[in-house]
């Protein structure tokens, strides 16, 4: 289904049972198939919605998920909103668009 699909129209929906961020893997999935976004949903109640906006820069993407990831943890509201705006810049740099509904 997805490869007869015109490109950039299909919204991949999918659960982190862990809550756990949008993986690498599933970044470089939205890319190849060219979905106009995914969502991935935590059972925590996160949910992530990300796209792909041009060359995925890898490396770089990854280490914005981490940082990501790590915000989820950290306690204090004005660090952890600190290090959510870093890890979305990060991302955006590696072509990622990421909002954390």
């Amino acid at each position: 289904m997805v490869k007869e699909t015109d490109d950039y129209t299909i919204i991949a929906i999918h659960n982190h049972p862990t809550s756990s961020v949008p993986s690498l893997s599933d970044l470089i999935s939205a890319k190849e198939k060219k979905y106009k976004y995914g969502i991935a949903a935590g059972h925590d109640g996160s949910i992530y919605k990300y796209s792909v906006m041009g060359d995925l820069n890898e490396a770089t993407a990854d280490g914005g998920l981490d940082l990501l990831e790590r915000a989820k943890y950290i306690s204090d509201e004005e660090e952890r909103s600190t290090m959510l705006d870093r890890a979305l810049s990060i991302l955006k740099d590696s072509e990622v668009e990421m909002e954390v509904l």
